[in-house]
């Protein structure tokens, strides 16, 4: 439209001198628009410069830690990382040991971006808190139960980058380190714990130093197979006799057995869960679960039921309560063995639920400052179903909390744990969380998508700027001519 009055004026003008008056307004409406523009300019300059600083130096999350991290606030670099492993800062380096990771290895970590897409998606992380997601696996460690999850739980609206620090294990096995919560990473699931060797764990199973040692005094540095590990006869009037001739024997000490020489195959205390086998014998196990003849805690059969005791509902997992609402917990422990478990502790970390709600009452148990409650140890005998129950009841107001940058299912307003199977309570969103839920759900364009943007709308603004100034300046110079032709100006 500008473009047409300039060209109508600037054509008609030698025609018309009396146009001079009509140029001469055009020209103050002009520099006007240009002074508009010229703000506008310097505002969208301001904004790109802001954008540019958004990238160069990015915001970091600052949200509080969840109880999910394996180390609390996560680290910043390889050096951070290796002092919390050697002050083994929450169980950082027991669980580093469990798959044969030194501390050592981190001083050399390099930092790398990391993401839960990344080879094809199988890529799994550690932490401390069980939400019954998918693909969520227990991970036992000296006591305390881990649980493996992909790296997509710790994403939030979307795929997400994480920084990293990566290393190799002992084993030639890569490894990652989550910096915003600590997570022990790894491409597939958790490989198997490195097998120690059973006479020295310092060194693993397949090693060559890793042997059973000569059972005869002052030559336990030898293996027991090699030859020079025998001693003579210890049987009365038989010392001319090696003690591996098979003429040398004594009677077996096993009741019952007595007619079997000692060193005879049959010569053995039979395993109190099947006596065709020694106790000795790996096959020796109250249960198929259990790794050994003492691990009785593996024939338990954990479970859990929730029950609305406001609302009158009796399994209360997947709806949802309101402010005020009570809740009792059922924990169950059934000895599915063939043995008593003689001291067995009932225990759950309940620090999800109490983003929510406050224990009202404990049962017996005791809680502690990681959100752990306990009861005293119990005897679980055979075919026993041992319970235990606790009661909270939901903030009110529900809190608005928002979600933790490290963990998503922190403040996602949901009670979640888990003690064999998943029990997860719902509770009503505020307008604050919904808000938070619509933010999460724009597109994450990032600050270089914000400053490409704004670099385009600079460059359209700034194109209209000079456009503007020209036709100004063009204007002046018609007026000019027109003066010094013996034309009016004003």
């Amino acid at each position: 439209m500008q473009n047409e009055m300039f060209k109508k004026l600037l054509s008609n003008l030698p025609f018309n001198p009396s146009l001079i008056d009509q140029v001469g307004f055009y020209a103050r409406r002009l520099r006007r628009e240009a002074a508009i523009r010229r703000t506008g300019f310097a505002i969208m300059a301001l904004a790109v410069v802001v954008q540019v600083f958004a990238v160069v130096s990015p915001p970091q999350a600052t949200l509080a830690h969840s109880s999910n991290d394996l180390l609390q606030g996560g680290v910043e670099t390889a050096d951070s990382a290796e002092q919390n492993c050697k002050g083994n800062v929450g169980g950082f380096a027991d669980v580093l040991d469990h798959y044969n990771i030194s501390c050592d290895s981190l001083k050399t970590a390099k930092t790398v971006k990391l993401k839960s897409s990344d080879d094809n998606g199988k890529i799994y992380t550690i932490g401390r808190l069980a939400y019954g997601q998918k693909g969520e696996t227990p991970v036992d460690v000296k006591g305390r139960t881990y649980w493996s999850r992909p790296l997509s739980s710790l994403d939030q609206a979307g795929e997400q980058e994480h920084q990293a620090l990566e290393g190799v294990s002992r084993d030639g096995q890569k490894y990652y380190i989550v910096k915003s919560c600590g997570g022990l990473t790894f491409v597939g699931t958790p490989p198997a714990p490195s097998v120690r060797c059973q006479w020295n764990t310092d060194v693993l199973a397949s090693d060559p130093k890793c042997y059973q040692p000569c059972p005869i005094a002052q030559k336990q540095y030898l293996p027991q197979t090699d030859p020079s590990c025998a001693q003579p006869c210890p049987v009365a009037g038989k010392s001319k006799l090696l003690a591996k001739d098979p003429a040398c024997y004594e009677a077996c000490p096993v009741k019952g057995k007595e007619t079997v020489a000692k060193n005879s195959a049959d010569c053995f205390e039979p395993c109190s869960y099947n006596s065709a086998v020694a106790a000795t014998n790996p096959a020796c196990k109250p249960c198929e679960g259990s790794v050994d003849s003492q691990d009785t805690t593996a024939c338990l059969i954990l479970s859990k039921t929730v029950k609305n005791d406001s609302g009158g509902i009796s399994d209360a997992n997947n709806t949802t309560a309101h402010a005020g609402d009570s809740l009792t917990y059922t924990l169950s422990a059934q000895n599915k063995g063939k043995a008593k478990v003689a001291s067995f502790i009932i225990q759950e970390n309940i620090s999800d639920v109490l983003d929510y709600a406050d224990v009202v009452n404990l049962g017996g148990s005791s809680k502690d400052e990681n959100e752990i409650i306990a009861w005293p140890a119990t005897v679980v005998n055979v075919g026993e179903t041992v319970t235990k129950q606790f009661t909270i009841k939901i903030k009110s107001p529900v809190p608005s909390t928002p979600t933790s940058a490290s963990d998503p299912s922190h403040f996602d307003l949901k009670l979640t744990n888990v003690y064999g199977n998943a029990v997860t309570i719902k509770v009503p969103s505020s307008v604050v969380k919904s808000a938070e839920v619509v933010t999460h759900t724009l597109p994450n364009t990032g600050p270089g998508s914000s400053l490409a943007i704004s670099f385009v709308f600079m460059t359209v603004i700034g194109y209209f700027f000079a456009r503007s100034k020209l036709l100004s300046r063009e204007l002046q110079l018609v007026r000019n001519e027109q003066t010094a032709g013996g034309g009016m100006s004003l």
